[in-house]
């Protein structure tokens, strides 16, 4: 069946603060066999690709448990949607510094919502850890986030923990 070093391997990277990373560059990464079975992967500060994380990470990196976006400016409420989405796996999710905003965090939150109950298709979420530190959320975006996580704790075994919090995911 091959041996160990034919076999995808990589289940944990951290790319923190390679601010000049371009987006050719991490396509070619994640093209590899080898992150296949990533599982947490920490991007903060890798901001020359914030507008192409969505589709970057969807299609090649399904078993992404831990995510860590901090401080991608331009990733808007529908990329991050788009993660939650192409990411079925994704557990822990940090937003730090990405100036989501009340209305894109309303939207998330309205997705998160959406997902968690079962006449929704696709599957339910198993996010559980939410940082939105420094996401210029007033006390409009923590309602719904707090509509969020009242919505969501009906039909949820664990609570999601960290919701608004200052700690990132760890990886």
């Amino acid at each position: 069946a091959g041996d160990a070093c034919s076999r995808p391997f990589l289940r944990g990277l951290s790319l923190r603060g390679c601010r000049e990373v371009r987006l050719d560059t991490l396509t070619r990464v994640f093209e590899k066999e080898g992150c296949v079975n990533l599982e947490h992967l920490d991007l903060s500060g890798c901001t020359r690709v914030s507008g192409h994380l969505p589709f970057l990470l969807g299609y090649r990196t399904r078993r992404l448990e831990t995510l860590d976006v901090t401080g991608h400016t331009r990733l808007d409420a529908l990329g991050v949607i788009t993660l939650l989405d192409e990411l079925p796996r994704l557990r822990e999710l940090s937003l730090e510094g990405t100036g989501l905003g009340d209305s894109g965090c309303a939207q998330v939150c309205a997705f998160v919502v959406a997902r968690s109950h079962r006449s929704t298709p696709g599957p339910c979420l198993p996010l559980t850890g939410l940082s939105l530190a420094a996401c210029c959320l007033s006390s409009h975006g923590v309602r719904a986030l707090a509509d969020m996580l009242s919505h969501t704790a009906e039909g949820r075994q664990e609570p999601l923990n960290g919701a608004g919090g200052g700690g990132s995911p760890a990886p």
